[in-house]
């Protein structure tokens, strides 16, 4: 039915039909026919630059004249009835792509969307074999490897595997310091939780939670196994930049008011100026915490601290 051949009977009525259908069709192609063809200026004399031209544009005019043949061998041999009867079979085919890709993306987002909840199941309790976080969260990061939270939460089922020098690669590939020092430990630090909204500016490479868990990390390594100015450098490093990244971040001010609280308490007793410079940083810090509105309780814990600061 669609390849009605020129003889059909019904062939001369759809000859008009066409001739007006592919009318624009067909001056665009004679146009494109002539420039891709080299039929015009730059063919003269045959020039090397002509040449080069066309043997570099000799993929992109093989495309256009198979798409222009169809086109004008359809047009020239085939009758305008056809061209409609065939009409169904075309929004066939588009219909199924249509449908393959829908069922495909729901597909997707349902596998993911259960993924997710698998992994918040297990991760939320505290009862459950890490593994199973740990493997939900290998499975997120897959299918979603763009996503900076699924792999931040890849480094956070590392570190309740105990795997400390896993997890702190991963962190560091989400948020290295500059310049990037690499630093390995074999204690779990305290915050491993993720209490953050979800940021668009938020990318790997510098992703702000993993900057703020590498801090505490580095914090806590200052707490129990003494103070060492390599910690305490990196614990700053990443502290200035997710302050970059977000300075109204309360979790940053918390953060950075708990370091200048480290450092305070290393110079008390020899360096008194020193001293206090860092409780004007805690004051800062702290006032920082706590602007309004207080959305949450660890803000209004603050409060005593600052307090005490001030006397």
């Amino acid at each position: 039915m669609v390849f009605r051949k020129r003889d059909h009977d019904e062939f001369d009525s759809g000859r008009s039909f066409l001739k007006i259908l592919f009318s624009p069709v067909v001056a665009v192609r004679e146009w494109f026919a002539d420039a891709l063809g080299g039929n015009d200026s730059l063919q003269t004399g045959e020039s090397s630059f002509t040449s080069v031209v066309s043997i570099l544009t000799l993929p992109f005019r093989l495309l256009f004249a198979i798409a222009i043949f169809m086109v004008q061998a359809w047009s020239t041999s085939r009758a305008g009835r056809a061209f409609v009867l065939g009409l169904p079979a075309v929004f066939t085919v588009f219909g199924c792509l249509s449908v393959a890709w829908v069922v495909t993306r729901y597909y997707n987002s349902v596998t993911i969307g259960k993924t997710n909840s698998y992994y918040a199941l297990h991760a939320s309790n505290p009862e459950a074999p890490p593994e199973y976080a740990m493997m939900f969260a290998e499975k997120l990061a897959n299918l979603t490897p763009e996503d900076p939270k699924a792999i931040f939460r890849v480094g956070l089922s590392m570190a309740s595997n105990d795997d400390m020098p896993s997890a702190v690669r991963v962190m560091n590939m989400l948020a290295p310091p500059e310049p990037l020092t690499q630093a390995v430990d074999n204690e779990k630090p305290d915050a491993t939780q993720e209490a953050f909204d979800d940021d668009e500016k938020d990318k790997i490479g510098d992703y702000l939670p993993a900057h703020l868990w590498l801090s505490r990390y580095y914090q806590k390594q200052l707490l129990e196994e003494g103070f060492t100015t390599e910690a305490d450098a990196l614990a700053g490093k990443h502290l200035i930049r997710a302050s970059e990244r977000d300075p109204e971040n309360t979790q940053v001010a918390i953060s950075l008011a708990s370091l200048y609280e480290l450092r305070a308490n290393q110079v008390i007793d020899n360096d008194p100026t020193e001293y206090l410079a860092q409780l004007r940083n805690i004051e800062t810090s702290l006032t920082d915490a706590i602007k309004p509105p207080l959305n949450s309780l660890q803000q209004v814990a603050q409060i005593p601290k600052l307090i005490q600061t001030k006397r």
